[in-house]
Parts: C-alpha cells; structure tokens; sequence
C-alpha cells in the first residue's frame, strides 16, 4: 500500500508516471486501487493506492526505489514480496 499527497490536479499524470517508471527499469506496475485516504479527511491530496509490481527481484526493487525519490511525498506502509 503506498499513500501519496499531491495536488488533484496531478492525479492523473502521478498514476501515468508509475506506470512509466516501472516499465522504464523493466518490471510492469499495475495500479490495483485508488481511493482517498480516510485518515485524513477533508484534506485535499492524500491517497491510497494499492499497486502490484512484477519482474525480476532488482527491476521490482528499482521501482521501488524510484518512487521513494519521486517529486511527491510518498509513504510505503505496506508491502509482500512473492
């Protein structure tokens, strides 16, 4: 489970991006579910997504480090590797 904060704007681009990134480090990144995070409700920006990411083990491991230096605040809260 990852959340983001970014503008609603950006929405659109932000989850393009993802898809982006991972298929430019070779593993394919699937945005499962989007929704806006409760916990923070009445705040525009923050979401919840729910992502599947497949390839090798670095591909997957790149991808993640990739969305850790994205230009948005992204949290990792969490993650199963199969």
């Amino acid at each position: 489970m990852l959340q983001a904060t970014l503008p609603p704007n950006d929405v659109v681009p932000f989850l393009s991006g993802l898809e982006s990134t991972g298929a430019a480090l070779g593993s394919k990144v699937n945005v499962i579910s989007v929704g806006a995070d409760q916990s923070k409700a009445g705040q525009q920006g923050h979401l919840q997504l729910s992502v599947q990411i497949t390839g090798t083990f670095d591909s997957v491991v790149r991808t993640l480090g990739a969305f850790e230096y994205a230009p948005y605040d992204i949290t990792l809260t969490n993650l199963t590797l199969d």
